[in-house]
């Protein structure tokens, strides 16, 4: 394994390493420093083919440059922040910076406190390690030893034919195994995304709590939310997956609504407008990480976003109605979360794989490449 295997981290590291640093310039200073930052954060992405030796990283990073150009951007041109010249003359460590440059969720922020940490502390960092390094290993167990067994196996005997465009739709009658390859496609990306951002979230908490102690355990809460709160499209993206892109798509998303398109705040357009952009933006981030790994069908990524979003609005506004919103509230919980986690499994086996089956069908048609 030579340096090339690795040249796409150290691109990235770079970047970050301006980017940190740059925080504590002036504002012109800090929009000229996005010019390296954004060069490298590319030769970052064009490359980051390179680490399919690592499990998953390819994709994760690839995932992570495309949002990191937008967020880079966000702190250094347009956030007025603690660390920035212009808020005081705190000479603001480079620790500090760290921390609000590794906070894209928008958490609470603990600066210029002392690097030394009482025993209490260190225990706790200790005891997080631990759990973090115990459930990084249970992770990639679960995905090296069953999961991917258990995927094979449901999904049976399958042939190129099962994921030809004629596949696509869910047309009627629909043979068993049709439906069960639909239904196993549809589970294999969420698993497949939970587990490659949680595996890689966890090591990186290890190195910068355990290791670095750069920060405390609390500060690295995790990704997801419960399963349990997936009884909707709507509480699949918003209360059950991850937030890490969300501040950022959500700060662009009405900034487009106010400046450009000159909706008023707080109205129902915009409402309606700003989760439109945030997800046309997560179909475009995923449409550009599928192009930097040599993937096709890239409109398909928007497509998939764009019917989430219909979902959502779907969703909310017959809930809302007064019939609804009153039956919905005398129903058992129990038998709300069943209802609610069906109609989520009904709608990504409608709709993965019209974002799936392309990508699939091309892989299985040509598969020197």
């Amino acid at each position: 394994m030579g340096l090339e295997s690795i040249l796409p981290l150290v691109y990235y590291l770079f970047a970050s390493l301006i980017t940190i640093v740059g925080l504590k310039q002036r504002r012109a200073i800090r929009i000229l420093l996005l010019g390296p930052i954004w060069l490298l954060s590319l030769l970052s992405l064009i490359s980051s083919h390179r680490l399919s030796w690592l499990i998953g990283a390819d994709s994760t990073l690839a995932s992570l440059l495309v949002f990191y150009m937008l967020y880079s951007t966000e702190l250094l041109a347009f956030d007025r922040l603690a660390v920035n010249p212009e808020a005081g003359s705190q000479d603001w460590s480079f620790v500090d910076c760290y921390r609000v440059w590794n906070n894209p969720r928008k958490l609470p922020l603990r600066l210029s406190t002392s690097k030394k940490a009482p025993e209490r502390a260190l225990t706790s960092h200790v005891r997080f390690s631990v759990f973090r390094s115990i459930k990084a290993v249970a992770l990639w167990t679960f995905e090296r030893f069953c999961f991917q067994s258990l995927f094979v196996r449901a999904l049976g005997r399958v042939v190129i034919a099962d994921f030809s465009p004629d596949m696509e739709l869910l047309v009627f009658p629909l043979s068993f195994h049709q439906f069960q390859v639909r239904v196993i496609m549809s589970i294999q990306w969420i698993w497949r995304a939970y587990f490659f951002l949680e595996f890689y979230h966890s090591l990186l908490a290890i190195v910068f709590v355990g290791i670095l102690r750069f920060d405390d355990p609390g500060e690295w809460p995790d990704l997801f939310g419960s399963v349990g709160e997936a009884y909707s499209v709507r509480g699949f993206w918003a209360r059950f997956w991850h937030q890490l892109t969300i501040p950022t798509y959500v700060f662009y998303s009405r900034a487009v609504c106010h400046r450009l398109m000159g909706i008023r705040l707080g109205s129902f357009l915009e409402k309606v407008t700003v989760p439109l952009i945030v997800f046309t933006i997560s179909g475009l981030s995923h449409s550009l990480v599928g192009w930097a790994l040599g993937d096709v069908a890239l409109s398909r990524d928007i497509l998939f976003f764009e019917l989430s979003f219909l979902a959502t609005t779907v969703e909310t506004a017959i809930w809302k109605t007064p019939l609804t919103s009153t039956f919905i509230s005398r129903l058992p919980g129990t038998l709300k979360l069943v209802v609610g986690m069906t109609w989520v499994v009904v709608f990504f086996t409608c709709v993965s794989p019209l974002w799936i089956y392309p990508k699939v069908y091309h892989t299985l048609l040509n598969p020197a490449e």
